[in-house]
């Protein structure tokens, strides 16, 4: 009984598939279908190479973090009151040194006779109505951050210092997080900045999007002193416990 036409034509493809599949996956490999050894080993070494380099292109995970934050356990961190203090600080600067160019411009302009209205200048970074002041104040803190390493003006006065948990130094990527930061954690009347209660690290919202924690220099300093002063006292003692004992005189053995 012969098979039907579509059947036939079914076979004949699948059969016609697997031999170009061969005849591709041969070639590619540089294999021969008579199978010599020294071609195929070959083959496969190019194999192990090509798949090797794959695996050195793709991404993988490097816990690096690991060490930097290995690096950081036990950092006296800031108080709540010092970061508030330090921020008004930086809020301070970052509008005077909004408003009082502008001042002097449009007064300027207006004795000059470049401009005829009354002009309104206002300094609020919170809200996106006032885009121009937002710009200024996140250009402001990320460029603070940046140049002082962790360390703004207000900052500075404080003496505590923003430190990432994943570099050594504050980059300009971190700090432009950082600073965009400030406007996740002022959502929801400022909840993002009493987060600094909740967090067993006193993060703030900012402080997580950017992978930073405050410390403190004093406390810092304190701190190492205090270890300082510890290991040279130890120092004695530890020589004086190394130092072998005095041999004892021997005694004049009895007479006869």
């Amino acid at each position: 009984m012969r098979q039907p036409r579509k059947s036939r034509r079914g076979a004949f493809l699948r059969r016609a598939r697997w031999w170009i599949w061969r005849r591709l996956r041969l070639r590619w490999c540089g294999c021969t279908e008579d199978g010599g050894r020294k071609q195929n080993a070959a083959a496969a070494a190019r194999f192990s190479a090509t798949v090797s380099g794959m695996n050195r292109r793709l991404a993988v995970y490097h816990g690096h973090e690991s060490a930097r934050m290995a690096e950081l356990e036990g950092a006296p961190l800031a108080s709540f009151a010092v970061r508030a203090v330090a921020f008004f600080i930086d809020m301070a600067i970052a509008g005077l040194s909004f408003v009082l160019p502008l001042m002097a411009g449009a007064t300027i302009a207006i004795k000059m006779g470049w401009i005829h209205n009354d002009v309104h200048i206002k300094f609020d970074p919170f809200h996106h109505e006032e885009w121009p002041s937002l710009a200024w104040f996140v250009i402001f803190i990320a460029a603070s951050n940046y140049i002082g390493n962790g360390a703004t003006i207000g900052k500075k006065l404080m003496k505590i210092r923003v430190v990432s948990l994943v570099h050594h130094r504050l980059s300009l990527w971190h700090s432009m997080e950082r600073a965009l930061g400030y406007g996740a954690s002022a959502l929801e009347a400022f909840f993002g900045f009493f987060q600094y209660f909740v967090d067993p690290n006193h993060q703030t919202v900012h402080d997580r999007i950017a992978r930073t924690i405050v410390v403190s220099e004093r406390k810092r300093r304190i701190a190492e002193a205090a270890a300082e002063i510890a290991a040279a006292g130890r120092q004695p003692s530890e020589a004086a416990a190394s130092e072998p004992a005095a041999a004892e005189p021997a005694l004049p053995a009895p007479e006869a």
